[in-house]
């Protein structure tokens, strides 16, 4: 299984599970129950994956909201707070499909952003493990292999210098190179210098891979 990311320039602004705002508790929740995304107004959003759209229309808390269902894998992913979409239901579309753009619509919301879940389902689509404290949703994050550039992260190589915090990308793409940023479980690598083969591999649940342009 492989998410895109849904935005083309990424920055992660509350991972799945943080508590950074106090209205979780208030709906039962044991935390963030997905990833946000800085995205300003009218920002194009991308699909994560192929599928059906589930659903698209408007909810009380999310506002403006799409899902889109994986039939054969059985999952979904859900896109809160939108502007607008510019799919139908029960539209199949492909990974990578403009579906509309970002806002800041519905209540739960402290600003214009994207709210990425991501729910497993039964074979008819229905949310599964509803009472996991997250309304069944899970941290997408260890499924996301590409980066905002939409390059396949799984085959790269990464960096660590010890006692620095800092990941780097080993190869430069595009005459850009990519730091990622707070990744507390690569803290303990061993090694002036650690090549990291499979990034994924290294994110707990709720650990965030953090993407950020640089150019020096």
């Amino acid at each position: 299984m492989i998410l895109r990311e849904p935005l083309k320039d990424v920055f992660i602004t509350q991972p799945f599970g943080a508590n950074y705002a106090d209205f979780y508790e208030k709906l039962g929740l044991k935390g963030h129950n997905g990833i946000d995304y800085r995205a300003n107004d009218n920002t194009p959003l991308y699909a994560c994956h192929s599928g059906i759209i589930r659903y698209c229309g408007t909810d009380s808390g999310g506002g403006v909201e799409v899902d889109i269902w994986n039939k054969d894998e059985q999952y979904k992913t859900i896109y809160y707070h939108l502007k607008n979409y510019i799919v139908k239901q029960d539209q199949e579309v492909m990974a990578g499909e403009l579906i509309g753009y970002t806002d800041n619509t519905g209540l739960m919301t402290t600003g214009n952003h994207l709210h990425l879940g991501f729910k497993f389902t039964d074979k008819d689509g229905n949310t599964i493990d509803w009472n996991n404290g997250y309304n069944g949703a899970t941290d997408p994050t260890p499924y996301i292999k590409q980066d905002y550039l939409g390059n396949n992260l799984e085959n790269m190589k990464f960096k660590k210098i010890k006692g620095d915090k800092d990941i780097y990308l080993v190869n430069d793409i595009k005459g850009t190179k990519i730091k990622i940023l707070d990744m507390p479980t690569l803290e303990a690598l061993e090694g002036d210098v650690e090549e990291v083969l499979e990034l994924a591999g290294y994110i707990d649940k709720g650990t965030l891979a953090w993407f950020e342009r640089i150019t020096d």
